[in-house]
C-alpha cells in the first residue's frame, strides 16, 4: 500500500505541476499569484475555523499543518485553472479518477469491508482506521475520551477485539507523549497509571 500510495501522490504531483505550467503559459505570473493566494488564504481561514486548536506545542503542529494544507489548496487551484484551460470538461474525469484511485479512498473502502454490516464504530477503529498524522488533528478531549473507551474495552473483552484496543493505545499513547512529554512521564511513573486511571491532564478545564 505504501508503494501505491508513493505512485499516486506521483502521478498527482505531475498532474499539477503540469498544470501550473500551463496556467503560467496562458496567464500572467501576477494573476496566478493572485490565485494562488486567495486559494490559500480562503482554504486556511474555513480550515482554521473548522478546527479545535489545542494551546501549547500541538498548537503550532496544528497551524503548520493548516498552512502546509492551504498551499497545497493554493497550488491546486492554479493547476486546475491551467488544466481546465487547456482540457476543458476533461478535467472533471482527472479530478474524479484522482479521487477514487486516492489511498484515502481505498482505505475507507477497505476499511468498511472489514467491518461488513456492522454499523457501530468502535473508539479503537477511530484510531486505527486512520492515515499517519491524523491523530495530530484530535483535540486533547478527544484523546482521553478514546483513551478512557480503550480501557473498558480492554476489561471487557478478550481476544482479538483486545488486541486491537491495545494496538489503538499504543498509538494513542504516542500521540499524548508527543505533545505533553513532561505530563505523560509523571503519569507512567505514578501510582494513578498503574492503577488504570486515564491521563487525566488530557481533560479540557472546567468552566
Amino acid at each position: 500500500m505504501r508503494i501505491y500510495s508513493l505512485a499516486w501522490s506521483t502521478v498527482s504531483a505531475l498532474a499539477v505541476l503540469a498544470g501550473i505550467a500551463l496556467a503560467l503559459t496562458i496567464e500572467s505570473v501576477p494573476a496566478m499569484l493572485g490565485l494562488f493566494a486567495t486559494a490559500t488564504i480562503c482554504v486556511a481561514v474555513i480550515w482554521a475555523n473548522l478546527r479545535t486548536l489545542e494551546s501549547g506545542p500541538a498548537r503550532f503542529t496544528a497551524y503548520a499543518r493548516i498552512a502546509a494544507d492551504s498551499a497545497a489548496a493554493g497550488l491546486t487551484a492554479v493547476a486546475a485553472f491551467g488544466l481546465g484551460l487547456t482540457v476543458g470538461a476533461w478535467l472533471l474525469l482527472i479530478v474524479v479518477v484522482l479521487a477514487v484511485a486516492s489511498p484515502w479512498t481505498l482505505d475507507l473502502v477497505r476499511h468498511r469491508a472489514r467491518r461488513g454490516t456492522r454499523s457501530d464504530v468502535t473508539a479503537e477503529s477511530r484510531v486505527l482506521d486512520v492515515r499517519d498524522g491524523y491523530l495530530e488533528t484530535w483535540t486533547d478531549g478527544e484523546l482521553y475520551s478514546v483513551w478512557q473507551a480503550t480501557s473498558t474495552r480492554l476489561a471487557e473483552t478478550a481476544g482479538e477485539e483486545a488486541t486491537t484496543a491495545a494496538q489503538a493505545r499504543h498509538l494513542l499513547l504516542a500521540e499524548i507523549e508527543r505533545r505533553h512529554p513532561d505530563e505523560t512521564h509523571a503519569w507512567l511513573s505514578s501510582d494513578a497509571a498503574l492503577n488504570g486511571e486515564p491521563p487525566r491532564f488530557l481533560r479540557p478545564p472546567a468552566n
